[in-house]
């Protein structure tokens, strides 16, 4: 596909009116917006406007500047022109790169084209591929779909840095290059849809995407609606963590911050034989090898004890505490960046939106992180209830385990793990009595293995990765000849889990990927083929969340959803209907998997934090799983 492209920048308010005129009797229009490149939510300042369409063989595309720096009114439209883009056409599609990105910054000045139809170009590839090396970028796209490039504005950028100072020398582009890079922008994009349609196609994937349409569109109100954080709660931990920190500290010469320097002292000055490596040779200081010096070592115990103790304030500080007051939008909001795709752009001025993505179709967060926030602990009392609202999380309990019962019962007819579900049983109590673990331990400590085992085993742990993650999940500290036994007695008790795993890794070599149960696929190569089990189980989740969230955003809008952490929905919930609220949100989550695996599912619920707990004298702990 080579189609002619003709560009225009629009000087002045005639020619706007015709271009717009022009576009809104179109039934296809791509859109792009150029704006600040400010990392904080909600503060990026629209600059232009691009967009085009299709006419023929050609693909005509227009730039409209407004707020170009330090350049002739004229090379600027007047503001008010801003609301005609409102008449772009109701009918018909928009495609976008990254959509949530270009709404916000035209929220922001009132266009709002959320009603319309929406192809987004990096979603889409994602589903096509999510393995895509460098990203998801309108660029490496590009690059990699079509062997064409964006225009690069790069070294133009730099002096204009170097200039008026980092991040500041966008605004400053003349118009005329600003609109030979946005148009090009848009006609890439516009051959990123038509390759994306057809491999669409191809894959059978044009209704997942239509479902993904809708997420997008549910994700962006998600982010938008941000979390309320108690200023001076933040404050006070910050205060006592750092006067903490500053004790700790001065109790060596030297900074515990330095893993080297750490290394040294535990292994030198307090003599403890060097037990642990990295992968590169060098002494281990991680938390986990710490936590086993220290029980094997009683005279490097305070030590350790006060190095994972800074360690864990630090985290604290920067993340919790300090971080969140400094990632707060002017709105005074934390708003997660919850992300399906991503990479680095460099050169669009969208470098922070576009980063993020996983490739098992879950979301990742960033800025911040709060998929990482520690169950327990002081942080979760900085997010606060609104006046009128709380706080709630709604919990799809052991989703993947539930997924591997069905495999298990469907495909190898073992129908134990899903009987212990239908009878609401203890799993975790029923594996480590059928491994034997009763014979030699007390019942907590062996239904803490089996449990341990359960969440491990089904992905294809080896033995000393169970004994890892035995000790630092579940503080069980066991000779690996032990853990070896648990391990062959688990894949016993188990047997079809590694026939399940094999059968995928089978059917992703000869198909190059796996299927969901929506249709959504993981594409496996080579050696990757092996994650094939895994990716189709916590993929699944993942889609069970998705299609919750589209149901529950079109039903009752009306409820606040505003963070997802992996299996786990967060509402703010009005006081007087909690309960009620409850039990429609769990009964979406619960029905979807009920009706797809036959078996049942269940949700669980709580308030995100009580109200009395919030200024609780607990602390996060040295085994929160945050800083491992």
């Amino acid at each position: 596909m080579k189609d002619k492209h003709h560009w225009i920048v629009l000087k002045d308010e005639r020619d706007f009116l015709e271009a717009i005129n022009e576009s809104a009797g179109q039934n296809l229009l791509v859109v792009d917006t150029e704006y600040t490149k400010t990392v904080q939510y909600g503060t990026q300042e629209l600059l232009g406007i691009s967009w085009g369409f299709p006419v023929g063989s050609v693909f005509k595309s227009y730039y409209a500047p407004f707020r170009h720096e330090y350049f002739p009114t004229y090379w600027n439209l007047p503001l008010h022109l801003l609301g005609e883009f409102n008449r772009f056409p109701r009918a018909g599609t928009q495609v976008y790169h990254n959509w949530p990105a270009d709404h916000g910054v035209l929220l922001r000045e009132g266009i709002d084209f959320s009603d319309r139809t929406i192809f987004d170009t990096m979603i889409a590839h994602h589903l096509i591929d999510e393995n895509h090396f460098g990203g998801y970028s309108l660029d490496n796209l590009a690059h990699i779909r079509l062997k064409a490039r964006k225009q690069s504005l790069t070294d133009l950028e730099k002096a204009l840095d170097d200039q008026y100072g980092k991040n500041q020398g966008w605004p400053h582009i003349h118009p005329d290059n600003m609109g030979l890079y946005a148009c090009r922008d848009v006609y890439l994009t516009y051959r990123l849809k038509v390759d994306a349609e057809a491999s669409l196609i191809r894959q059978g994937l044009e209704s997942l995407y239509d479902r993904y349409e809708k997420f997008i569109k549910v994700l962006f109100k998600v982010v938008d609606r941000g979390l309320a954080v108690d200023e001076p709660l933040a404050l006070q931990l910050q205060d006592e963590a750092r006067t903490e920190m500053k004790h700790l500290a001065n109790k060596y010469e030297f900074l515990l911050t330095s893993p080297q320097k750490v290394a040294d002292h535990l292994h030198g000055t307090l003599g403890v034989p060097v037990s642990y490596r990295t992968d590169k040779g060098a002494p281990s200081t991680s938390n986990v090898s710490l936590r086993r010096y220290a029980s094997e070592h009683t005279q490097s115990r305070d030590f350790i004890q006060d190095v994972l103790r800074y360690r864990t304030l630090g985290k604290a500080v920067a993340t919790w505490y300090e971080g969140f007051l400094e990632q707060r939008a002017p709105d005074g909001l934390l708003h997660p960046g919850l992300t399906i795709a991503g990479s680095v752009d460099r050169d669009a001025g969208k470098d922070d939106v576009s980063k993020g993505g996983t490739k098992t179709g879950r979301l990742s967060c960033r800025r911040p992180n709060l998929q990482q926030i520690p169950r327990n602990g002081r942080a979760r009392g900085l997010l606060v209830d609104p006046p009128g609202y709380r706080l709630v999380k709604v919990d799809l309990s052991q989703g993947e385990l539930r997924m591997i019962a069905s495999d298990l019962e469907t495909k190898f007819n073992d129908s134990r793990m899903a009987e212990a579900f239908r009878n609401e049983s203890d799993l975790h109590s029923q594996t480590a009595e059928a491994m034997g673990l009763f014979k030699s331990m007390p019942h907590k400590d062996g239904r803490q293995v089996g449990k341990t085992c359960n969440f491990s085993l089904g992905y294809r742990a080896g033995v000393e990765q169970l004994q890892h993650i035995l000790y630092r999940d579940a503080n069980v500290d066991a000779p690996l000849s032990d853990v070896a036994r648990w391990h062959r007695a688990w894949h016993d008790t188990y047997p079809g889990v590694r026939w399940l795993n094999e059968k995928a890794e089978e059917q992703a070599r000869r198909k190059g990927y796996i299927p969901m149960w929506n249709g959504r696929r993981r594409h496996l190569r080579g050696n990757d083929c092996y994650k094939a089990f895994n990716s189709r189980i916590q993929g699944g989740v993942g889609q069970v969340m998705v299609e919750a969230m589209i149901q529950i955003d079109e039903e009752r809008p009306d409820l606040q959803m505003v963070l997802q952490i992996h299996d786990e929905l967060d509402f703010y919930l009005k006081e007087e209907s909690v309960e009620e609220d409850v039990r429609y949100i769990t009964g979406v989550l619960e029905r979807i998997p009920t009706e797809q695996f036959g078996l049942p599912f269940v949700a669980d619920w709580s308030y995100w934090h009580k109200r009395d707990d919030r200024l609780d004298q607990s602390f996060i702990g040295q085994h929160d799983p945050a800083v491992q």
